[in-house]
């Protein structure tokens, strides 16, 4: 009688197994079916898109189907940057950057199609410059240098974006740096800084001479990795305005990427950046003195962090999710 008992409970376990995951599965697919449904006919693409007027349930399908997109681009990855110049001629030198992201996620190869993605880049600089400042890295003429690091990075191609529009942010909510602008698939873009501060009835070129004319700061940056915000009306990534505290920041300083959005509104991405090697150590405080500038003064107005963009981190610094929008009045 025992034994008959356990052997019971032997085929109940199994058949709990084998039914189990079959319902999981299940519900999955009825779920992705669901979702479909519900956004089914909603034109992301379209100017005439208005987030606030889908229903609670479209909401919340919009909102799976964004988390299931950065899940689906998110890879642990190794990234090694080679760092190498020449003399070209008497007047140039050439700084090489080569980048090499490697991943052992299969989903990492079956997207890009390789676990190992190279990126070249070439600048000349004049040849009277034998300490060469790149992002804070200094590099010495004919000197081969190379650092490596591992990160959790957001990857993407121009083809497969991320379309804050469809999620019901107002604005673009980071900023994506650009790996290789010719990679098949319209470039090879990783995410990179929050969007934390924009601006209202202005243009990028008046918010970089207010900013200049309120500061010592300068409009000519060295040369820099390129980082670009997304449009999805236009379907493009949109270039950088930058102002900085120093040309090329040494010992650190404040750094804001400026972007003038075809809609006639103007986002950017605040930071502080630590000693070479570059790296952004603060957003916030940057944010609030970009905003103190404007402040007090009868032709703007200020509202700080009154904007939420769900773009909260605590890495490479803290940022608290909502950019502060100045008005011009």
């Amino acid at each position: 009688m025992k034994n008959k008992l356990i052997r019971l409970v032997c085929i109940f376990l199994i058949l709990i197994t084998l039914i189990v995951p079959t319902v999981a599965e299940t519900n999955n697919e009825m779920k992705k079916t669901e979702q479909k449904d519900v956004l089914k006919g909603i034109d992301f693409d379209s100017p005439d898109f208005n987030y606030e007027k889908l229903t609670d349930i479209q909401k919340r399908a919009l909102k799976e189907k964004s988390d299931k997109w950065i899940e689906d681009h998110t890879f642990n990855v190794t990234v090694t940057t080679n760092y190498k110049t020449q003399i070209k001629n008497s007047n140039t030198n050439e700084l090489i950057v080569e980048e090499i992201y490697q991943s052992n996620d299969p989903k990492f190869n079956e997207m890009f199609g390789t676990n190992n993605i190279l990126s070249k880049k070439t600048y000349l600089i004049d040849n009277k410059n034998k300490l060469i400042n790149f992002e804070g890295n200094m590099v010495t003429l004919d000197v081969y240098t190379k650092e490596s690091k591992t990160e959790i990075l957001v990857v993407t191609t121009g083809s497969d974006p991320y379309n804050w529009k469809a999620v019901g942010y107002p604005y673009p909510d980071y900023l994506w740096k650009v790996v290789d602008p010719n990679y098949p698939g319209g470039g090879l873009y990783i995410r990179a800084d929050p969007v934390n501060m924009m601006w209202q009835n202005t243009s990028a070129s008046i918010v970089k001479t207010f900013i200049l004319s309120k500061t010592n700061w300068t409009g000519v940056i060295t040369i820099e990795y390129d980082y670009r915000v997304y449009d999805p009306f236009t379907q493009t990534y949109i270039r950088s305005q930058s102002v900085a505290s120093n040309p090329i920041r040494p010992t650190g300083g404040y750094h804001v990427r400026i972007y003038q959005m075809p809609q006639g509104y103007v986002v950017a991405g605040a930071h502080e950046d630590s000693s070479s090697p570059h790296q952004a150590i603060a957003f916030e405080p940057v944010e609030k003195y970009i905003a103190g500038l404007f402040s007090g003064n009868s032709s703007w107005s200020v509202s700080n962090n009154s904007t939420y963009l769900n773009n909260s981190c605590s890495s490479p610094a803290y940022n608290n999710g909502y950019a502060t929008v100045i008005k011009r009045q």
